[in-house]
């Protein structure tokens, strides 16, 4: 189940990225001590979307903003839907306002997916950064995707079926996403995705790697057709 809300457009020039300002947003639809604040994120926040950026390195939303939550249980994105419609006027990121929401669904393929991930993918693992220009990536990665479905419920046997290949990893992109003093070493990837087509579901609706309730690890199946 995947929520997207739209904001309205506003020439208000950001000088850092905007997730703590999103995840502030969120947790507020969410309500006050809400069980998700803290918690292990069995569900995703993406990075706020359409962001223009200027030669000074600043940012602005011209055409409008989307920020994107998505989750296999339906009470989290029920809870923020209840908020917006109840909430609107009050609901704000900066100078960008609350617009309107929509309702998707991932839709895999019944045999694999191809997907890119619209929020960087962030992965540590023993107190290492892994990005894509490790050997280890996809491996890490793979396994922390396996155990993230085992966590949150999925049959061991069911969530063992995921494998992850590169995808014209020549374009993919090693960055850092710095949230106050903290930097995120991170990565931007395509990857082919096969498997159990439910088990690929959620592992989408939660999104991949770590901090997905922070802006991290956001992704979209692509049309193969593209390709």
């Amino acid at each position: 189940m995947v929520l997207k809300i739209y904001f309205n457009s506003s020439n208000e020039e950001f000088n850092k990225p905007l997730n703590k300002e999103v995840n502030g947003f969120i947790m507020k639809l969410l309500g006050k001590d809400n069980e998700y604040h803290g918690n292990q994120s069995y569900y995703c926040v993406s990075s706020i979307q359409g962001g223009v950026c200027n030669d000074n390195g600043m940012t602005s939303f011209p055409n409008g903003a989307m920020v994107a939550v998505s989750a296999n249980e339906p009470q989290i994105i029920g809870k923020i839907v209840e908020s917006l419609i109840n909430k609107p006027s009050e609901l704000n990121i900066g100078s960008l306002t609350y617009k309107m929401m929509e309702m998707t669904e991932y839709s895999p393929f019944s045999d694999y997916d191809v997907i890119r991930n619209i929020s960087p993918i962030s992965l540590k693992h023993n107190g290492k950064f892994y990005t894509c220009e490790d050997d280890e990536f996809i491996d890490v990665l793979q396994k922390h995707c396996i155990n993230k479905l085992i966590n949150s419920g999925v049959e061991e046997s069911v969530a063992k079926t995921i494998t992850l290949e590169p995808f014209h990893f020549e374009d993919a992109k090693k960055v850092c996403v710095k949230i106050g003093e903290a930097k995120n070493i991170s990565s931007n990837v395509m990857l082919v995705v096969k498997g159990n087509k439910n088990a690929r579901k959620q592992l989408y609706n939660m999104g991949m790697g770590r901090c997905t309730g922070f802006g991290f690890g956001f992704v979209e199946v692509r049309n193969r057709n593209m390709f």
